[in-house]
């Protein structure tokens, strides 16, 4: 019973990979202006995502009727997965596919917005596009978009409503199993690509280190040259300088990563705060050295 309880514990994540051609990269990219059709989320989608809430319903059921045969905790844990099938069935209502990432949202976001994340997510996975069958469905992972009225948060998603749990974070957050991106202040992309950036180095990490529940028995193989190392070590030269003093990259090396992300495709280019990615390098040489492993060239 204790492995059931871990299966379901509150995680989040993403990916990324190396070692693509330059004509992978360009036939990546080509795609990109394409988007297929706006869609509900398709059933063999749902089965993928999310439990039956039948099946979760006579669970419950069978456990209710014989409460001493288990622990007093697995009850409500089977409570939480009903009411997150059902649920999440009626909230997502929207979704798109980006060569195999899922990514849905609830109705207030726009069909403009959605083609607008397809495009990032393919942009940021166009280096190496094996990274989308390692987060496709079958590993659980989704991208959300979210866009409320301003009395509401994140935390009025099935995912957290169903819990009775709060987030971390009013505006996004990222994980293994999904990134969530809230359509509530002016960086609204920059936001996603930092969430889905947390994903990335949560998954390239996962499977480097084989962790529990990797998704990596997918017949993708990841040439992670040390990721997890060189990212703590980049992180720590870059505390020991004052690389980023006083900036939100500081805060951990997570944060490190992920705003590195987002500089990689916000802050390069004529009139931004570094003019090439060499200036970038120049600033953090060993943070350069990984994203330049990871993704192309691009800006946003």
């Amino acid at each position: 019973m204790q492995a059931i309880y871990e299966k379901w514990i509150w995680m989040w994540i993403i990916v990324c990979f190396c070692g693509c051609s330059d004509d992978a990269l360009q036939d990546t990219l080509l795609k990109v202006s394409a988007p297929p059709a706006m869609t509900g989320v398709p059933i063999e989608i749902q089965e993928l995502l999310w439990d039956d809430p039948e099946e979760e319903k006579e669970k419950l059921r069978l456990i209710l009727q014989h409460p001493d045969d288990h622990p007093d905790w697995l009850p409500n844990i089977y409570r939480i997965r009903v009411c997150l099938s059902e649920q999440q069935r009626l909230y997502y209502t929207k979704y798109i596919d980006a060569e195999g990432i899922a990514i849905m949202g609830n109705s207030d976001v726009t069909d403009a917005e959605f083609h607008i994340a397809r495009d990032i997510t393919l942009r940021m996975t166009a280096k190496c596009p094996q990274l989308r069958k390692m987060m496709s469905p079958a590993s659980r992972y989704k991208t959300i978009l979210l866009s409320y009225p301003e009395s509401q948060t994140i935390g009025d998603i099935p995912e957290y409503t169903c819990r009775n749990d709060k987030p971390r974070s009013p505006f996004g957050i990222g994980g293994r199993f999904k990134s969530v991106t809230l359509k509530k202040e002016n960086a609204y992309w920059r936001t996603f690509v930092h969430e889905f950036a947390h994903a990335i180095e949560a998954f390239i990490t996962c499977y480097e280190n084989k962790t529990r529940y990797c998704y990596y028995e997918s017949g993708v193989t990841l040439q992670t040259l040390d990721f997890q190392n060189r990212l703590e070590t980049a992180y720590a030269q870059a505390i020991a300088l004052g690389t980023w003093k006083g900036r939100y990259a500081e805060t951990n090396y997570r944060e490190y990563w992920a705003e590195g992300v987002r500089m990689w495709y916000y802050d390069i280019g004529t009139g931004r705060e570094f003019e090439t990615h060499e200036d970038f390098a120049r600033h953090d040489p060993l943070i350069a050295e990984l994203l330049a492993e990871w993704f192309a060239r691009d800006t946003f």
